[in-house]
């Protein structure tokens, strides 16, 4: 299942087979990013990170880009359901640019966005 998570980067998510799997699953990841800085500012760099950053460097662990991404994917879903982000792959496969897209799916130019996705993530990471 491929997920978007920035203009530069999608990633491939396995789902969870039950809603009581996903918690479980969700729980655990949050745990292991707890000793991260989780802080809007850490989490906006992610989110500007390229591809070079999520997987050829080691600015992230492959860990951290899978779960923060995961984060961010479901804030996603929750603002916008599932559909949206089915648009937005199609609008980039169509050759939109990733900011484009993300506003024709989501009614929010990335720039802004990015900003309340990072807020929404170091919350939920920082929930004790």
């Amino acid at each position: 299942f491929p997920v978007t998570i920035g203009p530069n980067v999608t990633k491939i998510v396995a789902p969870s087979n039950s809603y009581e799997e996903y918690i479980v699953n969700r729980n655990a990841e949050i745990a292991m990013l707890k000793n991260n800085p989780n802080t809007v500012e850490y989490l906006t760099d992610f989110l500007n990170g390229t591809n070079a950053d999520y997987f050829s460097t080691a600015k992230y662990t492959q860990r951290q880009v899978y779960y923060y991404g995961a984060l961010v994917v479901e804030a996603l879903r929750a603002l916008k359901g599932p559909n949206a982000e089915m648009a937005l792959l199609k609008s980039i496969s169509e050759g939109k640019s990733f900011e484009d897209a993300f506003f024709s799916a989501y009614g929010e130019k990335w720039e802004n966005a990015k900003l309340n996705l990072a807020a929404y993530v170091s919350n939920e990471l920082m929930k004790p």
